[in-house]
């Protein structure tokens, strides 16, 4: 027979109660960061944005919904509209922005971005006067002195950009161009150093005043010798409508003409030296009408 007063073995008990309770600990924190991440993140990435934005540009900035997944470090934004300098009316708005954070970020001390993208932003630019326009404030902000002037560090991936539209009212010319449609594939582009030397992919089609272009190409835009190669497709353009942007009067009227552009553009910048620049292709004029400038 057994003997009840056999000793209990106190190790073998301790060791199960501190698993018990460290899975416990660790079920407790898990839910905690869940919860924070979910739930209160997306309130204080709304109003530092907000602030933010108000206090350095006097524009407001709205949201419809921000939401944050701190499992996977996507953040969301729906619905968001930002304001003119002093004035509500819209500069900026989108429908859905997608922001996915590498973990790798804690690792390499910088930003990576896993997947950005943008779908259907529309920004208004309006050019008031020969020297200023409705940017003037970012502008300057992004000309101040930093205390940190070094180079960023970042790496940013599979950059979307889906049905933009970028309208130009142009008030001194009394001209409103439309650049839509506008579709933007960057699979990676980073200024790591381990990464600079990787040639960045671009791929960019739209409508420019209802005439199609098309812009694919490569680079190098933070190697020490910067370099690349770009395919530039524009179809039809119709040439009357700028020729108010000419640097000088013309002796002459306009009063008809199309250009096509197919041509490879490529570009290289020693590390110390002069800039560099080829093109090859071909430049078709089509239907030119002259006439002088007296009519």
């Amino acid at each position: 027979m057994q003997n009840p007063l056999k000793k209990v073995n106190l190790a073998h008990y301790w060791r199960k109660a501190f698993v018990k309770w460290g899975v416990a600990i660790i079920a407790l924190l898990i839910v905690v960061y869940g919860v924070v991440g979910f739930f209160v993140v997306p309130g204080i990435l709304r109003d530092k944005a907000q602030a933010f934005v108000y206090e350095k540009f006097e524009r407001t900035l709205a949201m419809s919904d921000v939401s944050f997944n701190p499992f996977t470090l996507t953040a969301e934004i729906d619905g968001m509209r930002l304001s003119e300098h002093g004035r509500d009316d819209p500069f900026l708005t989108f429908d859905h922005l997608t922001l996915n954070v590498s973990a790798q970020s804690i690792f390499r001390m910088a930003p990576v971005i896993e997947e950005i993208r943008l779908v259907n932003p529309v920004v208004r630019l309006v050019r008031t006067d020969s020297h200023h326009y409705n940017i003037d404030d970012f502008v300057a902000f992004a000309m101040e002195p930093k205390e940190d002037d070094s180079p960023a560090r970042f790496s940013i991936n599979n950059i979307q950009i889906e049905n933009a539209t970028i309208e130009f009212d142009d008030q001194p010319k009394k001209k409103r161009h439309v650049l839509n449609e506008l579709n933007v594939t960057v699979p990676f582009v980073s200024s790591i150093p381990s990464q600079v030397d990787i040639f960045v992919d671009l791929a960019v089609s739209g409508k420019f005043n209802n005439e199609n272009i098309a812009l694919t190409g490569k680079a190098r835009p933070f190697f020490r010798e910067k370099d690349g190669m770009f395919t530039v497709n524009l179809d039809r353009i119709d040439l009357p409508v700028y020729v108010d942007y000419l640097p000088f009067t013309p002796k002459f009227a306009l009063k008809d003409g199309k250009v096509s552009i197919h041509m490879n553009v490529g570009f290289g910048q020693a590390e110390s030296g002069k800039p560099g620049l080829t093109m090859a292709g071909n430049v078709l004029l089509e239907s030119l009408v002259l006439d002088g400038a007296d009519g």
